[in-house]
């Protein structure tokens, strides 16, 4: 398997300094905060070890010391119906602090449209992609 030796400037700052929110010009960044886990992280602590272990092994979480924690923010362990377990992180604090983007959703009668015709983002077949790496905007979905 071959991949592409291109690499963009947004992907190695982030590799590099990790990911940097843009926050909201009105309301700046929020207050330094280190909030308690919900009840059901301590209810499933087991789980909840697991995980951050695998997190941590798959290189997605890092330790680090006091000095460079601004935010600890909660961790809560969501079920689904089969009663699978997800680490879920509580990003509410902070995200009362980004940016709003305005987005409309297009109706499936638009979106059918807009697919049927071929467009510069249309393959062979017609079929239409949207490449998020043209996204030049973040999008808040609320």
């Amino acid at each position: 398997m071959h991949q592409l030796g291109i690499v963009c400037a947004l992907t190695l700052s982030i590799i590099s300094e990790g990911y940097r929110l843009e926050w909201a010009p009105n309301l700046g960044a929020p207050r330094p905060v280190r909030l308690p886990n919900r009840p059901t992280a301590f209810a499933n602590a087991g789980f909840v070890s697991k995980a951050v272990a695998e997190g941590v092994a798959a290189g997605t979480m890092q330790p680090c010391g006091p000095a460079d924690v601004v935010y600890i923010l909660p961790l809560q362990v969501a079920f689904n119906s089969a009663g699978k377990l997800r680490l879920v992180w509580d990003g509410t604090h902070v995200n009362e602090h980004l940016p709003e983007e305005p987005f409309r959703m297009e109706t499936l009668q638009r979106v059918s449209t807009c697919t049927r015709r071929r467009s510069p983002t249309s393959n062979e077949n017609g079929q239409t992609y949207v490449s998020l790496r043209d996204l030049n905007r973040r999008v808040r979905f609320a």
